[in-house]
């Protein structure tokens, strides 16, 4: 079952905010795992559901997994898409301050595709901007594609936020987004989602053979 399908499936039937937790917490756990191991200390991103986001408990939840699992915050890199963000943008930004109070990351997921106004993202706090896949994907011979990627970078550093983007695939895009200055990618270039026991010696090659530099950004996908 694919992700979007999946997922969507637990809003219908009212899982969203307790498996949005579930995932949380195991993900810091074995984040923490991992570090307590002695293996290098990741950024572990975790990409946040509609309901989930909405529910008024969801900072005093975040709070309890960091200090339940003893993972540090400002290692917690929390998403959500610009499809929810923009649902309700006064009560989007207050959740968010609620969230950065907490002294987590925040992205901004799929950027390009929910019409954010330039006024509400001004006031999001938050700390990157990831554009989304559809612009990523033909970015080497689609015009409009590679100007809009250019300039959502350029805007992003203008107020002072990381870029990352996602669905990278190919030595052109990857070149493409290097030469524009994105500062992080995610996606099969990189490599495919792998589980924990793949994970560990996967990061740990390329931190040796220092291919692990800041324009790639290393995340665990749990499905």
């Amino acid at each position: 079952m694919l992700p979007n399908r999946f997922l969507s499936m637990t809003e219908d039937v009212g899982m969203g905010t307790v498996l949005g937790e579930w995932v949380l917490r195991t993900a810091c756990t074995q984040a923490k795992g991992w570090s307590a191991a002695g293996h290098p200390s990741i950024q572990l991103s975790v990409n946040l559901s509609d309901s989930q986001f909405h529910d008024s408990t969801l900072t005093k939840k975040v709070a309890h997994v960091l200090a339940d699992t003893k993972f540090p915050p400002e290692l917690l890199d929390l998403e959500l898409t610009e499809t929810i963000a923009v649902r309700n943008p006064e009560r989007s930004v207050a959740a968010l301050q609620d969230l950065r109070a907490v002294g987590v990351q925040l992205s901004l997921d799929d950027f390009g595709t929910g019409f954010s106004s330039l006024r509400h993202l001004q006031q999001y706090p938050i700390n990157a901007l990831k554009i989304d896949q559809s612009f990523i994907r033909n970015i080497a011979a689609n015009q409009r594609d590679a100007a809009i990627t250019r300039t959502v970078i350029a805007m992003a550093h203008n107020l002072g936020l990381r870029v990352l983007a996602e669905g990278v695939e190919t030595q052109d895009q990857l070149d493409f987004l290097r030469e524009h200055g994105c500062e992080e990618v995610q996606g099969f270039i990189v490599s495919q989602p792998l589980p924990p026991d793949q994970f560990v010696p996967f990061v740990s090659k390329h931190i040796a053979t220092g291919a692990g530099s800041r324009f790639i950004s290393f995340r665990r996908f749990a499905t």
